[in-house]
């Protein structure tokens, strides 16, 4: 599997970096034709384009405003 993120402001890592979950590794921008903010996030394999919610389990919804960060539930330390 390949992961895809785009329209990012900045990138924070390189390909082949090692990180953690919950490592931030972008800001989010709005590169090329887009109009607002936003993330746009594949994943790939095989040549094929999956849409990322029927890969990755349910999880809350959770929105940080500029320059903020969530702290990570104690629950989701193990994940």
């Amino acid at each position: 599997f390949v992961t895809i993120y785009a329209h990012n402001l900045e990138n924070l890592v390189k390909v082949g970096d090692a990180i953690d979950a919950g490592t931030v590794i972008a800001s989010v921008g709005r590169s090329g034709r887009a109009t607002a903010h936003h993330l746009h996030f594949e994943i790939r394999q095989g040549g094929m384009v999956y849409n990322p919610l029927f890969l990755l389990p349910r999880r809350d919804l959770v929105m940080a405003g500029a320059g903020e960060m969530p702290e990570p539930d104690e629950d989701d330390e193990d994940e």
